[in-house]
């Protein structure tokens, strides 16, 4: 998957892990023509913001993908999956049309979204195990948690905002 991380429009391909600080992540860099993406990523569907994405994570089911980024708004996507006859998940594409035999990109649906969400840019985003429960972390100092209902994409209840002591919150995990 790539966008304003990668070549200055997006994140790395699943259990990548990060991507490499130096390539560019500046959304105007999504006017200029792409350019293939460096080492093994293949683009796979793109979504574009304003400013830098910082953070973006797959839900436990692969259905949904957080985005956080530096606008501090926080989205909620729906991933192009379709169920294949061996019962496995796969990127849902349509057959290939480039001239090389790459597939065409899908397109990333946001089905959710909280504008302002923090006071400063998104550094991480992270689902629970069960995929009910999103946490964000900002340079505002402060990590969010909202409860997610994922029969009908939406947040249930307001967020609990926890502020540790002190800095920028760069990464969160969920145990157990």
């Amino acid at each position: 998957v790539s966008g304003p991380a990668l070549e200055g429009g997006g994140w790395a391909t699943a259990g990548q892990g990060g991507v490499p600080p130096d390539l560019p992540a500046r959304a105007s860099a999504m006017a200029t023509p792409r350019q293939s993406l460096p080492g093994p990523f293949t683009e796979l569907a793109s979504l574009e913001d304003e400013q830098a994405i910082r953070s973006a994570h797959f839900s436990p089911s692969g259905a949904y993908l957080a985005v956080g980024s530096n606008t501090a708004a926080i989205r909620v996507c729906l991933v192009p999956l379709r169920r294949v006859p061996s019962g496995a998940l796969e990127w849902a594409r349509v057959a290939p049309t480039h001239e090389d035999g790459r597939p065409p990109s899908a397109a990333i649906t946001v089905a959710w979204e909280a504008k302002k969400w923090h006071r400063g840019s998104i550094y991480t985003v992270r689902w629970n195990h069960a995929g009910d429960l999103f946490a964000t972390g900002s340079n505002d100092k402060v990590v969010q948690l909202q409860r997610f209902e994922p029969r009908t994409c939406s947040a249930a209840g307001a967020p609990l905002t926890i502020k540790p002591r002190s800095g920028t919150v760069r990464t969160l995990a969920f145990l157990g």
